[in-house]
């Protein structure tokens, strides 16, 4: 699955939550009493975000993405007019249209975690859906971890995968992955130093592309691999 042919997947269902509510028949919901999808964004020394070190703005824009998805909370806040079939302690169920296409959020909380999912049912105009599993998602309450995934009606499996989980040290580990195309690992340390590891794709599987770690004061180091994982060049930034 190729991050361009994912995101043309995308984006114009992004728009069915952005710019719809519900049909004029349907109960409205004054307020949403479900949990909210919250992480925390993450930061880089301002010495690194400021480089002009190709690899330093090559690890910038891998943290900018990790903290991106963080974005895609919004899918699981229902619009102010959506139905509301389902709603008592640890669990909540929402539906809303637009046009064709039915959508239900499903909520449920436990004693440890918050679980959402997403279905699709009837035709965006383009894709036809039965009670298709969009996105789902977990979040321990104490929201020290979490995970989503995003599947595509035209494959088995998960297309996008985002994670992250805060360790006892206080720094936050982040893994994004488009299914079978590329992989990022991040871990930002509580004093700011971290590194990124960038996975490729290929015929034994993914493999380590680039690896850059920073300290604290935002200098930094690189090192590039082939799919051997053979060292075949390396630098620094200051």
């Amino acid at each position: 699955m190729k991050l361009r042919k994912l995101s043309l997947f995308i984006v114009p269902l992004l728009l069915v939550f952005l710019v719809t509510g519900c049909s004029d028949d349907e109960k409205t919901t004054d307020e949403f009493e479900g949990p909210e999808w919250t992480v925390d964004p993450v930061e880089v020394p301002e010495n690194m975000a400021q480089s002009d070190d190709p690899f330093a703005q090559m690890a910038v824009g891998y943290v900018d993405l990790a903290n991106g998805f963080s974005a895609y909370g919004g899918f699981f806040a229902p619009p102010a007019r959506a139905l509301c079939s389902v709603n008592r302690d640890g669990e909540w169920e929402y539906t809303w249209s637009d046009g064709s296409l039915t959508v239900t959020l499903i909520i449920t909380e436990t004693s440890d975690y918050y679980y959402w999912k997403i279905y699709f049912d009837g035709t965006d105009g383009t894709t036809t859906f039965d009670n298709f599993l969009f996105i789902e998602a977990e979040q321990t309450i104490d929201g020290s971890s979490g995970s989503l995934y995003i599947y595509d009606p035209g494959q088995t499996g998960y297309a996008f995968m985002w994670s992250w989980e805060i360790d006892a040290d206080g720094a936050y580990h982040f893994t994004c992955e488009f299914f079978e195309d590329f992989k990022i690992e991040v871990v930002i340390n509580a004093d700011g130093s971290g590194s990124v590891e960038f996975y490729d794709y290929g015929t034994a599987g993914y493999w380590r592309n680039f690896r850059i770690e920073w300290t604290a004061e935002g200098s930094g180091e690189w090192w590039e691999y082939d799919e051997a994982g053979n060292e075949i060049a390396h630098g620094t930034w200051t």
